[in-house]
């Protein structure tokens, strides 16, 4: 596989992260309710699930030297108790939630222009799913 072939996979994979409750838990603590807002939070167990392509498009807008920044910030938080909104962290976590709004909001226009019945009840299942659980391939992510 090339380069550029595992950069496309990944943009377009149906696979999402799910992150532990203890993890969302310790992210809210840090960054607040946004971090619910990234992906599919499941309010039963507290896990949270992000599909990978919405991860993908955030750490490209962000750049790289932001990105590297927000790992070192979550890999050692200790280092950045003052850190809060103004951080890399905070900017990724962000563009994740806006990333993931902006996606659903696109699949239900999809779905109020659809004229095809066949795409139409595509696009109503897919909403179904984001709503009611994504039915995707799961990385799990522990904290």
């Amino acid at each position: 596989m090339t380069f550029l072939q595992f950069l496309e996979e990944m943009a377009t994979s149906s696979q999402a992260l799910t992150i532990s409750a203890g993890e969302v838990d310790r992210l809210v603590r840090r960054f607040g309710d946004i971090v619910r807002k990234m992906g599919q939070w499941n309010s039963s167990d507290g896990s949270l699930e992000i599909p990978i392509s919405v991860v993908v498009e955030a750490a490209r807008q962000v750049g790289s030297g932001t990105l590297s920044q927000a790992v070192e910030e979550l890999k050692h938080p200790e280092d950045f108790v003052a850190m809060l909104h103004s951080s890399s962290a905070a900017v990724l976590i962000e563009k994740v939630a806006l990333i993931s709004q902006k996606q659903f909001r696109d699949l239900l226009t999809q779905l109020q222009q659809g004229g095809d019945p066949a795409e139409v009840e595509r696009l109503k299942r897919e909403v179904d799913q984001a709503i009611f659980g994504m039915a995707t391939e799961r990385i799990c992510l522990t904290g």
